[in-house]
């Protein structure tokens, strides 16, 4: 029941505890995998752990930020089109039709 933006902001807030303790207890868990040494194991899985820890990183990021802002254009743009189509068939949104003018 709330305005578009409102909502977005609202369901942010909500989840933004639970997806950073998700993301952070994974990223400081890689922590020893990507900063350790290969003298105990022989393999170096820092590379990996790097590349896992940044990526997680990454995402979270985006899934916090990129994807409500992407709700929004694509919304956005749902609207403009559902006008310009209404508006191609001839009867623009917010336009008097005939049954209105008489």
């Amino acid at each position: 029941g709330l305005e578009r933006v409102a909502a977005i902001i609202e369901a942010g807030g909500r989840r933004l505890r639970p997806i950073l303790m998700t993301a952070m207890t994974t990223i400081v868990g890689l922590l020893p995998m990507a900063y350790g040494s290969a003298a105990t194991s022989g393999i170096s899985y820092t590379p990996m752990g790097r590349v896992v820890a940044g990526g997680l990183f990454a995402g979270t990021l985006l899934t916090l930020f990129f994807v409500p802002l992407l709700y929004l254009l694509i919304d956005d743009l749902r609207g403009a089109s559902a006008n310009w189509v209404s508006w191609a068939k001839g009867s623009p949104q917010g336009a008097p039709s005939a049954m209105e003018e008489s």
